[in-house]
C-alpha cells in the first residue's frame, strides 16, 4: 500500500472514508419517498476533525469538508432477488493542501477524488456487491491507484425486534494499478449495531454502533523495518442520524454526526508518529432523490 508515501515520511491522518464500499444505513434515501422510478441520486458533504483512509492517516489539521455524489439505477427489484448499479465520486478537501504540488489554490486544497462504479445483487437477506474505485490526488500529493472490491453483507434485521439490526460485512480489496508502488490486497469484516425509530410522518432517528477491522492480505500493512502487519486498525463508532421532516417532492434530506475511536497496528502507527490511536469527529448532510 503506497498511497501516502512520496511527500511525507509519516501520513497525516486518514478514518475508512464513512466506507464508501460497506453497507451504510441512509435515512434520507429512506426517506425520499418522492421518487418512484428506477434511477436515485444521492448528494452529500461531512466535515471531520480527521480523515483516515483504512488506518492511515491522510490529514488531522484545518478544515476537512468530504462531498460525494452518487447516481443509482435499480434494474430488478423484489422481496427475494434485486439487481442494481452505481456511479459516484468522492472527494476530500483540505485546508492544509496537503502535500500538494499543484499551483492552482483551489486545486492544492483538492487532496482527494475519487470514481466508482459498482454493482450489488440481493438474494432473500444478502447482498453480494462489486466495485471499481479509482483514487485520484488533483493536488498531486499521491500517485493515483485503481482498486477492485468484492462485499458480502447480510441483512440480519428479521432476526432481532423491530428495529435493531447488527448489519455484518466482509469486504476484499485488491489494486490493480497502483502508480506510485507495489499493488497489494486488503481485507476488512465489520459490523453495525443499529436501531431506528420512526418520530413523525416524515422523519426518523437512528442510531448506530459500529465495529471494523481492517488487515492486510498481501503487504498491505508493512511497518518501518519492513515487517508485515496483520491487523492494521480496529474502528470503534457511535453515529446518529435525524432524518429532516420535509415534503416528500423535495427529496428525503437528514443530518448525521459521529465519533470514531481507532486502534492502529503497528504499521499504521509507524506512520502516524508513533501515535497508536485517534479520535475522529464528523458531522454531515445528505439528500436523497
Amino acid at each position: 500500500m503506497s498511497k501516502g508515501t512520496g511527500f511525507r515520511r509519516v501520513w497525516p491522518a486518514a478514518i475508512v472514508v464513512g466506507l464508501v464500499l460497506a453497507p451504510r444505513a441512509s435515512l434520507a434515501q429512506d426517506l425520499a419517498g418522492g421518487n418512484s422510478g428506477a434511477v436515485s441520486f444521492e448528494l452529500g458533504v461531512d466535515w471531520t476533525s480527521a480523515y483516515f483512509f483504512r488506518g492511515f492517516l491522510q490529514e488531522d489539521g484545518g478544515s476537512i469538508l468530504q462531498p460525494a455524489a452518487e447516481v443509482g439505477f435499480e434494474f430488478i427489484s423484489g422481496d427475494r432477488v434485486s439487481l442494481s448499479a452505481t456511479l459516484g465520486t468522492w472527494n476530500s478537501f483540505h485546508a492544509r493542501r496537503t502535500g500538494a504540488s499543484a499551483t492552482d489554490p483551489f486545486v492544492r486544497s483538492w487532496y482527494e477524488s475519487d470514481l466508482y462504479a459498482g454493482l450489488e445483487a440481493g438474494f432473500g437477506g444478502w447482498t453480494l456487491g462489486t466495485q471499481y474505485i479509482t483514487y485520484a490526488y488533483p493536488n498531486g500529493a499521491v500517485s493515483s491507484i485503481d482498486e477492485i472490491a468484492i462485499s458480502l453483507a447480510w441483512d440480519d434485521s428479521s432476526l432481532w425486534p423491530d428495529g435493531f439490526a447488527l448489519n455484518p460485512w466482509v469486504l476484499y480489496a485488491v489494486e490493480t494499478r497502483d502508480r506510485g508502488g507495489p499493488e497489494n490486497s486488503y481485507l476488512e469484516a465489520g459490523l453495525s449495531l443499529s436501531h431506528a425509530w420512526d418520530v413523525g410522518e416524515r422523519s426518523a432517528f437512528s442510531i448506530d454502533v459500529p465495529f471494523v477491522v481492517g488487515a492486510s492480505v498481501k503487504d498491505y500493512y508493512v511497518t518501518a523495518a519492513g515487517k508485515e502487519d496483520t491487523i492494521g486498525f480496529v474502528d470503534v463508532g457511535l453515529d446518529v442520524g435525524y432524518g429532516i421532516p420535509v415534503p416528500a417532492r423535495f427529496g428525503g434530506w437528514s443530518l448525521s454526526a459521529g465519533m470514531h475511536y481507532l486502534s492502529l497496528g503497528d504499521a499504521a502507527r509507524d506512520l502516524n508518529d508513533g501515535h497508536g490511536s485517534a479520535f475522529i469527529g464528523r458531522i454531515g448532510l445528505s439528500l436523497s432523490y
